[in-house]
């Protein structure tokens, strides 16, 4: 389990300070990355976008 605090304040709070700095310096573009865990534990090597999506942790 994790904790959840530790995760807002990182996650959340770190994505507002994020956008505020691309706000005040105009910057318009941003690139996101995530992780393959979004999927799931897939045992499959290739995925698509659409693929559906179950989280098995926060990141």
């Amino acid at each position: 389990m994790f904790n959840s605090i530790s995760y807002w304040k990182t996650n959340v709070l770190g994505t507002i300070n994020l956008i505020e700095i691309m706000s005040k310096y105009r910057i318009t573009n941003l690139v996101f990355s995530s992780s393959a865990t979004i999927y799931t534990n897939a045992k499959r090597s290739f995925l698509k976008e659409d693929s559906k999506l179950k989280h098995i942790n926060p990141y």
